[in-house]
């Protein structure tokens, strides 16, 4: 069952789960996407400072004895 969705780099109508560019419509597409969060236009929104952990609730890293 294809799931079609619309490719985010250029709007394409394609299927989801296409091997191997899904979800993208091409390897042209899928390139250009993994250029975009090389050059750093996404990112991901926040610190992974040890204030923002244990804001978050987590413990950090595991700490070897």
């Amino acid at each position: 069952m294809a799931a079609l969705i619309q490719c985010p780099i250029c709007g394409r109508e394609n299927d989801f789960f296409a091997e191997p560019t899904g979800p993208f419509c091409s390897s042209r597409c899928k390139q250009i996407d993994l250029g975009k969060w090389l050059g750093e236009d996404y990112r991901i929104p926040g610190s992974l400072s040890p204030e923002a952990l244990e804001e978050a609730g987590g413990d950090g890293p595991p700490q070897e004895p």
